[in-house]
């Protein structure tokens, strides 16, 4: 494919994007926070892979070229532990310096009412239920992930790949991925704790840094099934099962999280690591 249809192939898709999730940002504006916000926020996240399909359909009339394949698993591996061993990086110090208390009867409260049972405190009961809800949550987040990712990491940055090299296709698609948010983040309000400026710069950094391993990942392994794994652990480790076994604080509540400055500083370390060491993956197939 040629420079100047490669640029089509993702103006295209970039257009798709843009006149599918307008509507839903529009209702999520218009709609109090609540179950159908949370509705819309979650159908939103196909918008992406819709786009990507129509648009591959468009210009290869079929939709090889995603990634399909499930390539070496220890990518999957990577792509499941490293948002559980970042999130741990952030959570560890504010449980020993007291920032914030590790606390299992906050997790005991959590899993009671996302199961609909009393207060969980029995030792075996709290890691059953922590297992069952991460594979839960996982297969449901593992769903919608795909929707997203069949764009981001589907379309847009295997195609960025071929005309730009890897830095610039991580920076290029991290502020895509980034801006694509931004009317979630301002009214979906994830938070009530920060102000939206902390929200967004800590949200957009901790994106376009997180961006570049992920992207690093799926392209290493022409696999989008490591996008999917990465993006569904990130979700669940980072916005359920930590916070749940944190007391929160307001001076944790601004450092943990997708929100926090805790996510910013581990992307930035990544971005200086991938700027200054330039791994660049194998090239896609």
């Amino acid at each position: 494919m040629t420079n100047e249809r490669n640029h089509k192939k993702i103006m295209t898709f970039l257009i798709l994007l843009i006149l599918l999730s307008v509507p839903f940002y529009l209702f999520i504006a218009t709609e109090k926070r609540g179950e159908i916000q949370t509705l819309y926020s979650l159908v939103i996240m196909l918008c992406p892979g819709i786009a990507a399909i129509i648009t591959q359909l468009i210009f290869q009339k079929n939709i090889k070229g995603f990634g399909w394949g499930w390539s070496k698993t220890k990518f999957q591996l990577l792509s499941l532990f490293i948002p559980i061993l970042y999130s741990l990086v952030i959570f560890l110090p504010i449980w020993i310096f007291g920032l914030g208390e590790f606390s299992l009867i906050e997790l005991g409260q959590f899993l009671g009412e996302e199961f609909d049972i009393p207060l969980v405190t029995s030792g075996v009961q709290l890691i059953a239920l922590s297992f069952l809800y991460v594979v839960m949550i996982g297969f449901i987040g593992g769903f919608f992930a795909l929707g997203e990712e069949l764009g981001w990491r589907g379309l847009l940055v295997p195609e960025l790949f071929k005309t730009t090299g890897f830095l610039k296709t991580s920076v290029i698609s991290g502020i895509i991925w980034a801006t694509w948010h931004l009317p979630l983040f301002l009214f979906g309000r994830y938070t009530d704790h920060i102000p939206y400026w902390y929200e967004l710069i800590f949200a957009v950094v901790g994106m376009i840094g997180i961006g570049f391993l992920m992207n690093w990942i799926r392209l290493k392994s022409d696999s989008i099934w490591t996008a999917v794994i990465f993006h569904a652990s990130h979700n669940i480790f980072i916005q359920e099962i930590f916070p749940a076994l944190t007391r929160e604080t307001e001076i944790s509540g601004k450092i943990t999280g997708e929100f926090g400055i805790g996510i910013a500083l581990v992307a930035i370390i990544l971005i200086i690591i991938f700027i200054s060491k330039k791994p660049d993956p194998f090239p896609i197939k």
